[in-house]
């Protein structure tokens, strides 16, 4: 499986878009193939802290940007080529098809949720 990664300012963006808007039916995305609303960070930037009980807290520090998620079986042309395609990968391989990122830069990024079964070298899978 496919997934790739696009980054818009907003959800309504996203929706407006002509490419991506496609995948979202008019009232909700696709659940079967979309994660909508998915948050990206930098864990080495998170922030440490204390809760009121004096319990230690790590508090990541969201992109300020709406991410989704669309997956499909093959690479999707139309996607790939999207401005704001951030990333693409191969699910099952966990190998990189394409990235706006450098792979070291790629790989201090967290992503959350991830789709089930992937092997992405971030967001806390190997």
């Amino acid at each position: 499986m496919i997934d790739h990664l696009i980054r818009f300012n907003s959800e309504a963006e996203a929706i407006a878009d002509p490419v991506v808007g496609a995948y979202h039916d008019g009232e909700s995305w696709r659940g079967e193939i979309c994660i909508p609303g998915q948050r990206v960070w930098k864990p080495a930037d998170d922030v440490d802290g204390v809760d009121d009980e004096g319990n230690p807290t790590r508090t990541p520090q969201f992109l300020p940007y709406w991410y989704i998620t669309i997956s499909a079986a093959e690479p999707v042309n139309e996607l790939l080529g999207h401005p704001t395609c951030m990333v693409a990968w191969d699910r099952g391989a966990g190998v990189r098809i394409q990235s706006k990122l450098p792979k070291a830069e790629l790989l201090q990024h967290a992503i959350a949720p991830t789709p089930a079964g992937s092997q992405y070298p971030f967001g806390g899978a190997s």
